[in-house]
């Protein structure tokens, strides 16, 4: 009897080794879930399993009537939360802080001169103004272009400026005040009072011809004038020279 009991319980033995194995892989998977999920699960122990295959598992695995194997429990830690205190305080503006010693001197008082200003030429708005500015002349190997610089009336003048070229003609003999002549539609006519342009250039030569406005106390150009003619007489052997300004 006694060989047949040993017998048996080499045979359970064998047995009980392969569940046991069986049990304790079944155990981890239990306890990777458990920590995975964050909850305690407590080991189930493998049913269907005698006292004496019970009895073949290790210490660690073998649990008592009523009692539970104490797994680690995991717990999700809240995020920290940041404590809002409100926004900062606007700081204080502070001026600059004067720390003058001594006598505060009196401030200096300044007195506004007014600059004196000479009034411009002022262009008569009842005179009309020409179409055609520049009037050009060629004859005689002489080419004189005039343009008309407007009615000063203010100071009484009517101004031109001349402007006289040539390749072959000694061009300062030529004293336009006493060879230039303004006539209006009317033939009413006046010579120059100025003629500004120096001599020197020899084949080229400019300067400003200057008119008075009325002639017998009268307005040479008003309103009702059409047109007035410049005629410049016997420069480069050419008689008569006549440049029109149309309005």
């Amino acid at each position: 009897m006694r060989i047949l009991f040993l017998s048996n319980k080499a045979r359970a033995r064998k047995v009980a080794l392969p569940l046991a194995a069986a049990a304790l892989v079944a155990a981890g998977l239990v306890l990777l879930s458990a920590c995975s999920s964050g909850s305690s699960v407590a080991p189930a122990t493998p049913a269907g399993i005698s006292k004496a295959q019970q009895s073949a598992l290790p210490a660690a695995q073998q649990t008592k009537a009523g009692s539970t194997i104490a797994t680690p429990t995991v717990t999700n830690s809240p995020s920290p939360q940041l404590k809002t205190t409100g926004l900062p305080e606007k700081a204080a503006t502070v001026g600059p802080i004067a720390t003058t010693t001594g006598s505060v001197p009196a401030p200096i008082q300044q007195t506004a001169v007014p600059l004196s200003k000479t009034p411009a030429p002022q262009t008569s708005l009842s005179v009309p103004v020409p179409t055609n500015p520049l009037q050009k002349n060629q004859a005689g190997n002489v080419t004189i272009d005039v343009t008309w610089e407007g009615n000063q009336a203010s100071i009484g003048a009517l101004r031109f400026a001349v402007v006289m070229d040539t390749h072959s003609v000694d061009l300062d003999k030529y004293d336009l005040s006493k060879l230039a002549t303004l006539r209006n539609d009317k033939g009413r006519e006046v010579t120059p009072t100025t003629w500004d342009g120096p001599p020197g250039g020899g084949h080229h030569r400019s300067g400003v011809l200057v008119f008075p406005t009325t002639e017998g106390g009268k307005p040479l150009i008003d309103a009702e004038t059409k047109f007035v003619e410049l005629t410049i007489r016997d420069v480069a052997n050419v008689k008569e020279r006549v440049l029109r300004w149309e309005f």
